[in-house]
């Protein structure tokens, strides 16, 4: 920060019409000026992407410890081009508003982030997460990870999201997204110092266009996604065995689950009870009505070994003669 203090000076810069690699910025005026070890910087209806770009900042160093103090606001912008302009990014897509203010207090980056105090908001219109289809993978119980197929992608309507940062901390407690055929709604923390995620998502599937069936097993059950470890390598745990518990307890839903998601609970460690099929109630009342069936499974009663060891006394046969006995008196034998 000590340049600051030992410079003077301002600049303004109007922009007619500017590429950066594929992104056209149409117009806008960026100012910065310096003095006394305070810089005040702007940006002015920086039109690009289709949206307009807002921003200011004053970074004063001229004390022992510098401070932050900073606004910025996107109305209108197409994200896909931006991002992959910017961050080399284009897995979203969508009009995008954004909003965030901030204060900080360092003597260097590292200082200035852990002492960050803010908060915003964003909202996605109509877009879309490209390279994966969210609701189809959940529907196959399948992993959950970014293809490289331009053909997959979550369709969305929303995307939003608000956040407060405290001591270099995002805390986020009202994420959603909304479409056709899937809800997600989330909330967890942003460890900026450490660069880290700490966050859970929560899933519902909604019943698909076509109309209820074996494909609509899951849907509006809730599946927690645990989303946690550092910034270029974050792990996410879905919980399907809590998924698949909450199944179990509903005979609708298990009519219609196909086999091969009842194995699926297996492996997770539920067992998926079969359910009893509409009827069969009278037809055992049916069956227990028939002299000679045995009332628990409809068949013939048989002689059982009374607990004690004792055979049970059986019936006397009337007298009839042995035609076998009988044949041998014929022949003296």
């Amino acid at each position: 920060m000590t340049p600051l203090s030992k410079a003077k000076g301002d600049v303004q810069i109007r922009i007619a019409s500017t590429r950066y690699r594929d992104l056209v910025i149409q117009r806008g005026r960026i100012t910065a000026a310096l003095a006394g070890g305070v810089m005040k910087t702007s940006i002015d209806e920086l039109k690009l992407a289709d949206g307009i770009v807002g921003a200011t900042a004053t970074l004063d160093a001229s004390g022992k410890v510098a401070a932050l103090n900073y606004q910025i606001s996107v109305a209108g912008i197409q994200s896909r081009p931006l991002l992959k302009a910017f961050a080399d990014m284009d897995r979203l897509s969508g009009k995008a508003d954004f909003e965030a203010k901030g204060k900080a207090r360092g003597g260097n980056q590292k200082e200035l982030v852990g002492s960050l105090n803010g908060d915003g908001r964003f909202k996605f219109l109509d877009g879309a997460i490209h390279g994966i289809n969210l609701a189809a993978a959940l529907r196959k119980v399948k992993t959950l990870g970014l293809g490289s197929s331009e053909n997959e992608k979550t369709d969305f309507a929303e995307l939003s999201a608000s956040f407060v940062i405290k001591n270099g901390v995002l805390d986020n407690r009202d994420f959603k997204m909304l479409a056709p055929l899937i809800r997600l709604s989330g909330e967890g923390l942003v460890l900026m110092p450490l660069r880290t995620i700490d966050y859970q998502v929560e899933a519902k599937l909604v019943a698909s266009l076509k109309g209820q069936g074996g494909g609509d097993a899951l849907a509006g059950l809730p599946i927690p996604i645990r989303l946690r470890g550092p910034w270029d390598n974050v792990a996410y745990k879905v919980d399907w065995k809590s998924v698949f518990s909450l199944a179990a307890k509903d005979p609708t839903r298990l009519k219609n689950m196909p086999k091969d998601l009842r194995q699926m609970g297996k492996n997770f460690g539920v067992a998926l009870p079969v359910s009893k099929i509409p009827g069969t109630e009278k037809l055992g009342e049916f069956f227990k009505n028939i002299p000679g069936l045995s009332k628990d499974k409809g068949a013939p009663e048989t002689s059982k070994t009374e607990p004690s060891g004792k055979q049970p006394e059986q019936e006397k046969a009337p007298s009839v003669p042995d035609p076998l006995k009988s044949l041998k008196g014929l022949f003296g034998k």
